[in-house]
Parts: structure tokens; sequence; C-alpha cells
């Protein structure tokens, strides 16, 4: 799909350096992530909703992988929604899209 999707990766001590990152869908919908960290144990970030749309989580283990795989769909509803996952020393990128 058309757009820009910065990566997120951290290394196996929960290493990272952005406050921020946005992602760009091809319809000119921004995306901000907000906070995204490791804390070691845990990888999260936070993004604003709209209300009544679907936003879908997916990661690489590796980026010359073909395809994004489906970690989850959150719903929507006005408000900035946190987003976590397990952290471990493997490399994972992820990124969120509407579907």
């Amino acid at each position: 799909t058309a757009g820009a999707y910065p990566l997120f990766m951290w290394n196996p001590d929960g290493q990272t350096n952005l406050s921020s990152a946005v992602f760009r869908y091809a319809d000119s919908v921004m995306l901000w992530l907000l906070n995204p960290a490791c804390d070691g144990t845990i990888f999260y970030f936070s993004f604003q909703t709209q209300s009544n749309l679907s936003y879908s989580v997916q990661y690489k283990n590796d980026l010359t992988a073909p395809d994004w795989l489906f970690h989850a769909t959150l719903s929507g509803d006005g408000s900035v929604l946190p987003f976590s996952v397990p952290a471990d020393s493997t490399q994972r990128f992820y990124r969120v899209r509407q579907p």
C-alpha cells in the first residue's frame, strides 16, 4: 500500500531514541505514534484514534519479508489508545494501518 511507514527498532537492552513518529496513508490521513519505548520487557506506544474507525497493528521480523503479519485490531473511540507487546531479544518491526 502506498505511503510512508517509519519503523521502530530496539536492541535487546531495550534502548530507543524515538519520541514520536508519523505514519502517512495513501489518503493523507496522518497517524502519530506517541512515546514509543521499550522498558526491557515490554514495547509500547500510543496513538490518537478517530471514533468508529478500526486500526490494524502489523509486524515483520525481517524487513525483506514480503508480507506484514497481523498482530491485533483496535477500535477507535476518539481517545489515545495504548498498545503494548512483550519484548524479547527478537528484532521486530511494527506498523499501524487503518484497514
